[in-house]
């Protein structure tokens, strides 16, 4: 999310911006201090960076997101008619995340699978990163507090 507003000022400053899938290239742990890290991370630009995106870009993936948190309901729907298309959603969004996994990091064979989890995680740093732009207007990252929106106390 760093890399959208990084990206945007190289074009106003002229430089051309240029990405690379580093499959092979590039390896690294983003947050090896473990899961706190990893939700102040995401959170503190998740909420901030949807600003750089269209609205077009953020009703797409608002659909997509949507449809997947409907596919992880299956199994409360399990007698009714809604079972299996959200079984179907369930096992296409699976077979998408294989293939993301692929490019993207090493998430082992169960991620894709188990991939409410996941979900899960993204709800939670959604929920937090809103928190701290919305109501406490700062976001916490490395012991630090970045104050966004407003006014800043001084």
């Amino acid at each position: 999310m760093d890399d959208l507003n990084l990206g945007a000022k190289y074009r106003e400053a002229g430089i051309s911006i240029t990405n690379f899938i580093g499959v092979g290239l590039v390896s690294f742990r983003m947050y090896p201090s473990g899961i706190q890290s990893a939700i102040q991370g995401f959170g503190k630009g998740a909420v901030l960076s949807t600003s750089t995106l269209s609205p077009g870009t953020i009703t797409l993936i608002a659909i997509w997101v949507v449809g997947l948190i409907a596919s992880e309901t299956a199994l409360l729907f399990t007698n009714t008619s809604w079972a299996m298309p959200l079984f179907i959603g369930y096992l296409l969004y699976m077979l998408q995340f294989f293939y993301f996994v692929r490019y993207i990091g090493r998430f082992g064979f169960f991620m894709p699978i188990l991939h409410f989890f996941s979900a899960l995680f993204f709800i939670i740093v959604m929920l937090y990163s809103i928190y701290q732009v919305v109501f406490l207007r700062k976001v916490s990252w490395k012991g630090r507090h970045i104050h966004v929106g407003g006014k800043r106390n001084l």
